[in-house]
């Protein structure tokens, strides 16, 4: 895959040089994590610029050569890495897609800011939810505009006098959020009146 690798292989083998040699030199006292180092580089074509600079102190090869194979190697770097960055978003993609066909819409309260770790929180909130409510989509998609606002306000209203103030939660409520689409989200105080919304779509 990388020239480089192969042209420093191909050298070692006409001079004589082993790799249990290379290692000794490159990597002193730790001779036998440096020959697996030098392994991998060799046999499985590692991209390791820094050991090549290393390895060339011994191997013999020309400096034309070393520049053109230096080159093509970063070109192939390139190119994987580009591949790579767009196999991630693929995923990503994939990823969203599943996630957005088995989206349910949701109310959600959203809690004031407070002191604690991260993993102290997660445990807070999986003992005290911040998801209140779960739609179906046809509960909601049956509903005109208004009608799921009606419903969101009563929703939070019950929860909020029920909730509200720290009554059985160890955090503020001071606002909720109904998440209506994969995409789209409202945002309401805790009167149930709306203040914001979100929708990436638009």
């Amino acid at each position: 895959m990388y020239p480089i690798n192969r042209i420093i292989a191909a050298r070692m083998t006409d001079h004589g040089i082993s790799k249990r040699e290379l290692a000794k030199k490159i990597y002193h006292k730790k001779a036998e994590k440096g020959l697996k180092i030098i392994n991998d580089f060799l046999y499985n074509d590692r991209y390791n610029p820094e050991l090549v600079q290393q390895l060339l102190q011994y191997v013999p090869v020309e400096g034309y050569i070393v520049e053109a194979f230096l080159e093509a190697g970063e070109q192939i770097k390139r190119l994987h890495d580009k591949l790579a960055e767009e196999r991630a978003k693929q995923s990503e993609q994939r990823a969203i897609r599943r996630q957005m066909k088995n989206f349910e819409p949701k109310l959600i309260r959203i809690p004031a800011e407070f002191e604690a770790t991260e993993k102290a929180k997660k445990s807070m909130f999986r003992k005290y939810p911040l998801e209140i409510y779960l739609f179906t989509r046809d509960e909601i998609q049956k509903r005109s505009w208004n009608n799921q606002l009606e419903l969101v306000k009563e929703l939070i209203l019950e929860d909020f006098a029920l909730y509200g103030n720290k009554k059985f939660t160890p955090y503020d409520i001071t606002g909720y959020l109904f998440h209506k689409e994969y995409f789209e989200k409202y945002e309401f105080n805790v009167e149930g009146e709306l203040t914001y919304f979100d929708n990436r779509l638009d």
